[in-house]
């Protein structure tokens, strides 16, 4: 990987660890976690939500989508 997508995934890892969860839903395909964050990089910050979604049977979420807030 770039540096700069070692960078993304670093800033989309910490918002996870770091990050307070919004909304829990339920849905078919498991439970979605909706987390707030910001994420910094070399062009400076911006707000983003994180969508983790935590399927039957897996042990950790996985991400499914990061967004602009």
């Amino acid at each position: 990987m770039s540096p700069l997508t070692d960078l993304f995934v670093a800033e989309i890892r910490r918002v996870a660890a770091t990050g307070q969860v919004q909304e829990i839903e339920d849905t078919e395909f498991g439970r979605k976690y909706t987390v707030p964050g910001e994420l910094n990089g070399p062009a400076g910050s911006v707000r983003v939500l994180t969508v983790w979604l935590q399927e039957p049977e897996q042990s950790a979420p996985r991400l499914v989508t990061v967004h602009p807030r």
